[in-house]
């Protein structure tokens, strides 16, 4: 089901985003697709497209958009910038395409979304399919033994007032979830302090875990650091990663 909360401040996303570098993050995925793809096309599809600034991205470097995400305020803002891309309002699950897409991106740590890990699994088969041969899924992810519990904090400036929004990770140490705790706070002369708060339960993985289940379902995987602005293989030790999970093109189910 949609976050009230994500749904609640879709007006506000973009501006709690204003410190992401999309351009960097499409031309990362453009590049991993020049290097490890081999489908020959120029289909794309973002996940947890929000607000659709990856699709004009991308859309504009003459890609093919088409979005997925569970909230329907957020893909409305998407319709108006990117009114060339097909949108789809659902979770993961609600995924169903067949070799039809080259290049799969999901930004933003968000396919840790897909919870728990039973569901994971099923999403990265569905994404297995949802590539052509040779298509490339490209997202990134945090590996949980490097949970530190240090919070991200951002600040804005919107029409109404000042806002504030702090989100981090949290890991009790075992188990499959991984906690991402959100505030989210507008301070306004007119009104009184307005403050949101959720916690989103997250898939819990290490990268040794997540390379099996990418295996299982048939995908040859690189794994690289967590860097938009060049290609460089993951160190050891790292525990925010850009993984690239590719289709290969001798698949025998596409003969």
């Amino acid at each position: 089901m949609p976050s009230p909360l994500y749904a609640d401040l879709s007006g506000y996303y973009d501006l709690m985003c204003d410190g992401i570098d999309y351009a960097a993050q499409c031309a990362q995925a453009l590049r991993v697709l020049s290097v490890f793809g081999e489908s020959g096309g120029h289909a794309c599809l973002d996940l947890a497209c929000g607000t659709g600034r990856h699709l004009a991205l991308l859309h504009q470097a003459g890609m093919a958009c088409s979005g997925l995400d569970y909230s329907a305020a957020m893909l409305a803002q998407a319709a108006q910038r990117c009114p060339e891309a097909r949108l789809l309002c659902a979770d993961f699950s609600g995924l169903q395409a067949d070799t039809e897409y080259d290049l799969i991106t999901c930004f933003l740590y968000s396919l840790h979304y897909s919870h728990p890990v039973s569901a994971l699994r099923d999403t990265l088969a569905r994404l297995y399919r949802a590539l052509r041969p040779g298509g490339v899924l490209l997202f990134d992810c945090v590996d949980m033994r490097g949970i530190d519990g240090r919070d991200a904090v951002s600040e804005a400036r919107c029409a109404e007032g000042e806002l504030r929004f702090r989100s981090g990770w949290r890991y009790g140490g075992s188990g499959e979830t991984l906690t991402l705790a959100v505030q989210i706070e507008l301070q306004s002369a007119r009104q009184p302090l307005q403050q949101w708060q959720e916690a989103h339960a997250m898939t819990a993985l290490t990268f040794p875990q997540l390379a099996l289940w990418l295996a299982a379902v048939g995908f040859e995987v690189e794994w690289l650091e967590r860097d938009f602005e060049v290609l460089l293989p993951l160190r050891a030790n790292r525990y925010n990663a850009l993984c690239v999970a590719r289709r290969p093109s001798t698949d025998i189910h596409s003969k």
